[in-house]
């Protein structure tokens, strides 16, 4: 019992002069200097504070900022693109009238010129059935026009005949010569008959035979040709001038 005793007793001194040392702490006067110390570090931790606050303020302002001039970007894009797409409207608007005008007036066009080109067809058909009627018996008169004037050349010999019933015969067949002449002229054939004295010329007469005489003119006429409207179908066999010289 006796050494529990002296554990309390010291247990309870322990504890008073526990209690002693916290009323001198109390009593303890803190010294103007350290207490000045105290409250700027106070202030200085104060205003990193403020400060630190501040700065995350001004991030997310200039955050805000930046989002709003992204966002006014964009409407100002926005607004742009639609201005655009209304211009683009309207482009393709007057593209599409200017289109519809120009298949309307290729139509008119293509349509006046299937027109002209059926007439013209048209024409070209009917000339060319003209130039058939009017040419058709062209091989007819090309193989015909030599033995009918063999045919001729023979009456105008029976025709000089001094045997009276020689030249009387021939004289039939002269009048038949002249009505086939007729029938010709009516189907459009035309006699190419010279004048003596006329110039040679190529494309509707033919040298026969070359005598002396005055160039290139002609001094006789041996037949006559015959053309078709305006087609040689023979030409006119003729005796040429040529002066001695040029004859040699």
């Amino acid at each position: 019992m006796v050494f529990g005793d002296k554990k309390l007793q010291e247990f309870e001194n322990n504890l008073q002069n526990l209690s002693s040392d916290n009323d001198l702490e109390d009593k303890k006067v803190i010294n103007p200097d350290e207490k000045q110390e105290l409250e700027i570090d106070k202030e200085v931790e104060k205003t990193e504070k403020t400060e630190k606050k501040t700065r995350r303020f001004l991030k997310k302002e200039a955050k805000l900022k930046d989002l709003e001039n992204q966002i006014q970007n964009l409407t100002t894009r926005n607004i742009t693109l639609e201005i655009e797409a209304i211009k683009l409207k309207d482009k393709i608007k007057k593209l599409e009238e200017d289109f519809k005008s120009q298949v309307k007036t290729f139509e008119e066009k293509a349509t006046q010129r299937v027109k002209e080109l059926k007439l013209d067809l048209q024409k070209k058909l009917e000339n060319e059935q003209d130039l058939l009627k009017k040419y058709s018996l062209q091989p007819f008169f090309e193989d015909f026009s030599s033995p009918f004037l063999n045919l001729k050349k023979a009456i105008s010999y029976g025709l000089i005949s001094q045997n009276p019933e020689i030249s009387a015969y021939v004289k039939g067949f002269e009048m038949l010569v002249n009505q086939i002449e007729n029938v010709m002229e009516n189907f459009g054939l035309v006699k190419i008959y010279p004048k003596i004295g006329d110039f040679f010329d190529s494309s509707v007469h033919e040298i026969y035979e070359i005598k002396t005489g005055e160039n290139d003119k002609i001094l006789e006429v041996v037949s006559e040709g015959y053309k078709l409207h305006d087609r040689i179908v023979k030409t006119a066999l003729v005796v040429v001038g040529k002066p001695n010289e040029e004859k040699n």
